[in-house]
């Protein structure tokens, strides 16, 4: 989806720069309207990429929290949800799945199971490679 929506811009750009019929300075030096189009378009397919990247994390994240609020383990808003799956998964990737569980435990007044249950909704999302430390 993001490498069709950055040609579709690249080629939008492309057009409308063709078509262009005003006369500048650039006429004369054929290099530097080249070189000041290709700069334009990768600035344009720059912030294309970042705002697919953007709406991407925030489906990612919106997606975890309704997954979250369906198995009765909400942490608040979706931000603080979110920051605590993120936090899980550094605690994860630095330690073991036991400490995590236990960072995550107070949130749920000591409950070990909906801390843990917390934890293995959030690793596919946030860090997959700890996986194995969930399943393990």
């Amino acid at each position: 989806m993001k490498k069709i929506a950055i040609g579709l811009l690249a080629a939008t750009t492309l057009v409308l720069a063709g078509c262009s019929d005003s006369k500048d300075s650039n006429d004369s030096n054929p290099g530097a309207a080249a070189s000041k189009a290709v700069n334009s378009l990768a600035a344009q397919a720059s912030a294309a990429a970042s705002g697919v990247a953007d709406g991407a994390a925030n489906t990612r994240d919106a997606g975890f929290a309704a997954a979250v609020s369906a198995s009765g383990l909400t942490l608040g808003d979706q931000k603080q949800t979110v920051a605590a799956a993120e936090k899980a998964c550094t605690t994860l990737a630095d330690s073991t799945l036991a400490d995590a569980v236990d960072e995550v435990k107070d949130k749920y007044d000591g409950d070990t199971t909906k801390a843990t249950n917390f934890i293995r909704l959030a690793v596919p999302v946030y860090c997959a490679g700890q996986l194995g430390k969930v399943i393990g």
